[in-house]
């Protein structure tokens, strides 16, 4: 015989309807179901950027009488404002905004306001804030993120530290990112307390320990000039088992470049390659400089071999260190040759190279290189600095 379930056990086991016509019920879980494979359907046609495709699933479900949920409409928006169509995105929110029963949440927001961050829009990314605390949408760690990194960047530090300061007073989940914005922020104040409070918490919440976060940690303390500190957390970040990235070795080089120390940036290249982590162009710029004002300056083009060996095409700064290097050495020769290959590599010259190059060949008297670098340089839309101006005149070029 089978027992007779109590009121509260059959209400507790009636499936839950929920309408999505007037003349039609379905059970909440197949509703779930539908707005999973909604989602995941949006989803595909917008990783191969097939933004029609998204679309027609969105009409479809509709069409069926089927209301997708937000996280479909989020997708469309983020994938709108990733690729810089900021008017659609916007259109979109307005529409979900309309929608009734649609639980609009910050993730609805963030990617437009993150788009105005990339565009150092602030007035835009203080409207979207007023627009949200309008609807009541609560603000999530990447709001938080978004805004404190936004202000550190555009060296406002007053607006970062009152972001930071509201973010304290929130009841939001930290992410490792929020660890990164939070000290590069104190890092730029020089608020010494701050940050070795953060530090301490990094050290002891291992969510909070990710590649990011050991980076900015050691950054701080390159910034800082610890380096004793700097090395102590990357041995930590190995007994952490998180590898050290292109970003931590990079970190590391410019430090020793700094403080001129050739072996340890060698010891250093060693322990990346060892680690198979291929380096940036950064590295290289950064080690080419380093060898350029050494003793070992005659193997900066071995250097360069090596940045082509890994297919890193060499860069305004990396050019810009070998000018530097053959002015140095007078040797006008190899200087037309650099102007010859930045030519054909579709290299464009930066200020730096103008302020490099104009004087050397002044001194040497080639006013046919100079008028030529003074035509590159108009045709670039770069103006010459007093100091450029100044020269020309003096030399009688206008």
């Amino acid at each position: 015989m089978i027992p007779r379930l109590s009121l509260g056990a059959r209400q507790f086991l009636r499936p839950k309807f929920i309408v999505i016509s007037p003349t039609r019920w379905i059970s909440s879980s197949a509703a779930e179901e539908m707005n999973y494979r909604i989602v995941k359907k949006v989803n595909q046609f917008l990783t191969v950027g097939d933004v029609s495709g998204a679309e027609n699933v969105l009409k479809a479900a509709e069409a069926r009488s089927i209301s997708p949920n937000i996280v479909s409409y989020n997708s469309m928006i983020h994938h709108h404002a990733q690729n810089k169509d900021i008017d659609k995105a916007i259109e979109l929110l307005r529409l979900v905004s309309m929608m009734p029963d649609m639980s609009i949440n910050a993730a609805t927001y963030n990617p437009i306001l993150q788009y105005y961050s990339r565009e150092k829009r602030s007035d835009k990314m203080e409207e979207m804030i007023k627009l949200m605390e309008l609807k009541k949408v609560k603000l999530s760690i990447i709001t938080f993120n978004t805004m404190i990194h936004h202000y550190t960047k555009a060296n406002d530090p007053h607006k970062a530290k009152l972001w930071a300061e509201r973010l304290y007073k929130e009841d939001v989940w930290w992410n490792p990112t929020t660890a990164n914005v939070l000290l590069n922020l104190h890092c730029q104040t020089a608020n010494i307390e701050a940050a070795q409070t953060l530090i301490h918490k990094i050290a002891t919440r291992h969510w909070l320990q990710s590649a990011e976060t050991f980076n900015a940690v050691i950054n701080y303390f390159v910034k800082t000039e610890a380096p004793d500190q700097m090395r102590y957390w990357v041995r930590k970040m190995r007994d952490k088992n998180v590898p050290p990235t292109v970003v931590t070795y990079a970190t590391i080089i410019k430090y020793y470049a700094s403080v001129r120390s050739m072996k340890d940036i060698f010891t250093t290249w060693d322990e990346m390659i060892a680690d198979e982590v291929r380096p940036n162009v950064v590295i290289f710029n950064t080690i080419i400089n380093a060898v350029s004002t050494s003793k070992r300056s005659r193997e900066i083009y071995k250097w360069i071999r090596v940045m082509e060996t890994y297919d890193i095409e060499p860069d305004t700064v990396t050019f810009n260190t070998i000018i530097k290097h053959h002015i140095h050495n007078r040797r006008s020769d190899k200087l037309l040759r650099v102007i010859s290959k930045m030519e054909l590599d579709h290299v464009p010259m930066n200020l730096h190279s103008f302020t490099s190059l104009i004087p050397y060949f002044l001194r040497d008297n080639n006013e046919h290189i100079v008028r030529q670098l003074q035509a590159k340089m108009a045709q670039l839309g770069i103006p010459p600095t007093p100091y450029l101006v100044h020269l020309l005149d003096s030399h009688g070029i206008k």
